[in-house]
């Protein structure tokens, strides 16, 4: 089957599908969700490329590239990930690789990327894994972007301290708890002495 260029899939965090004001919700509130299924519905039938169900539905394209690419809040680097065919390599900006045979190891207990010199397959597979994000994108430029992006949200947040001394919830509180939340402490500052990450030379440091 034809494999598209670029795929976009937007998935909201704990975000039930009938939850939108184009699906009929009485309460909840969603005009930027609601524009893009507005727009989407008009413009679909002339789009390029095949459902996702039946892309699902199809039988496995071993050339195909599956990737995702990861940043977190307490992360030194960016992690960037491509499956195909039983491999499956992990790019981490300015870190060593790793490579796992799912075939062989489901459960990702041994790294490959150490086998590179010794063993022709692994070398060959780490090859390949190199070469499959960078046709993708370029990981180490996306990384400091992502890392200078995060910077100036830090101090559009007042700088580290404030950040640091913040409260930090583990989920996103109702409405109706939003105001008591406000008035008086919430669950609990973010720890000190835990490092916040920095950008230098286009890489994360620690």
């Amino acid at each position: 089957m034809n494999q598209l260029p670029k795929l976009l899939v937007t998935i909201p965090d704990e975000h039930r599908k009938d939850a939108m004001g184009c699906a009929g919700h009485p309460i909840v509130k969603t005009p930027n969700l609601d524009a893009l299924a507005a727009r989407g519905a008009a413009e679909d039938a002339g789009l390029p490329g095949a459902s996702l169900r039946a892309i699902a539905k199809a039988s496995y394209d071993e050339s195909r590239t599956g990737f995702s690419k990861y940043h977190d809040g307490g992360s030194k680097t960016g992690a960037f990930m491509v499956r195909w065919g039983k491999w499956k390599y992990l790019h981490y900006a300015g870190l060593r690789p790793q490579l796992f045979d799912l075939a062989g190891d489901p459960h990702e207990q041994a790294d490959r990327a150490a086998d590179g010199e010794n063993d022709r397959e692994a070398k060959a597979a780490l090859a390949e894994g190199e070469r499959r994000p960078r046709a993708i994108c370029d990981p180490e430029e996306v990384n400091a972007r992502a890392f200078a992006d995060q910077r100036c949200r830090i101090e559009e947040l007042g700088g580290e301290e404030a950040c640091r001394t913040a409260y930090v919830f583990n989920h996103t509180p109702a409405p109706s708890k939003q105001d008591k939340l406000r008035e008086g402490p919430a669950l609990r500052p973010l720890p000190r002495g835990m490092p916040l990450p920095r950008v230098a030379g286009g890489r994360a440091a620690p």
